[in-house]
């Protein structure tokens, strides 16, 4: 983790208002928060999902990391999911240069990689506070899950810091390549109607394809058959089910 001293402020609103899932047998408490991030000028919001009785000794930690222009709200469903699975959940909103619009054309990688990099730098900011607000976190299996440019910056943060991180889940990511002999296992959940750049992929590389799901559907606003495919292709994973 990147050494920092410069100070942050959060706000949390406690939510005591969360559904119960049928696959949950605990309530869900959620919590929406702002990091301000003094050495970027910067804030970075965030929706926290734990189990209703709190973050206990070694509770490991899920980050995800939205795409382009979605919101850390969107994501509920594996949000849920994972916290059902013991997770703490942190969905942190992406942090770009000010005033940028997401670069379109080539060389695409060159040109978003200013994006990337505050967006790993941002994040690590916000791990790095979640640790010191729940310090009984584990801070050396971080699962992270992001989706399209969030998951090319959750890749870059994977590739700068394997020490921290259990797996990568990247749900159709298509710019960022994956680090070469990872130390730690990755899954590509691939989309139907995309194609990542031309960069090869590690054989090491755990490829899923969704079926009949678009880019856009791997969130809360996908139909149920990719919520479905997202969910279970994620926890066959970590179970080694592959």
């Amino acid at each position: 983790m990147i050494k920092r001293t410069f100070s942050s402020f959060i706000f949390l609103y406690l939510i005591s208002l969360i559904t119960l899932k049928a696959w949950a047998n605990d309530p869900i408490n959620v919590a929406y928060g702002v990091f301000h991030d003094t050495s970027h000028q910067c804030t970075i919001s965030f929706t926290l999902y734990t189990q209703a009785g709190g973050v206990t000794d070694d509770t490991p930690l899920a980050v995800l990391s939205p795409g382009y222009e979605m919101t850390t709200r969107d994501y509920s469903f594996l949000a849920e999911h994972l916290c059902a699975l013991g997770y703490m959940v942190a969905c942190l909103q992406n942090v770009f240069p000010e005033g940028a619009t997401i670069p379109q054309s080539p060389p695409v990688l060159e040109k978003r990689a200013p994006f990337h990099k505050i967006g790993s730098e941002a994040m690590d900011y916000a791990i790095t506070q979640l640790f010191k607000l729940y310090p009984k976190l584990r801070t050396d299996m971080i699962l992270l899950v992001g989706h399209s440019l969030g998951g090319d910056i959750a890749t870059l943060f994977a590739t700068q810091h394997p020490h921290l991180i259990s797996h990568l889940i990247s749900l159709d990511s298509l710019r960022q390549p994956f680090p070469k002999d990872a130390p730690f296992p990755i899954l590509h959940m691939r989309a139907c109607n995309t194609f990542p750049d031309n960069f090869p992929i590690p054989s090491s590389v755990t490829t899923l394809p969704i079926e009949e799901g678009h880019h856009d559907d791997l969130c809360d606003h996908g139909p149920e058959h990719v919520k479905t495919q997202i969910c279970n292709g994620l926890e066959r994973f970590l179970n080694h089910l592959e």
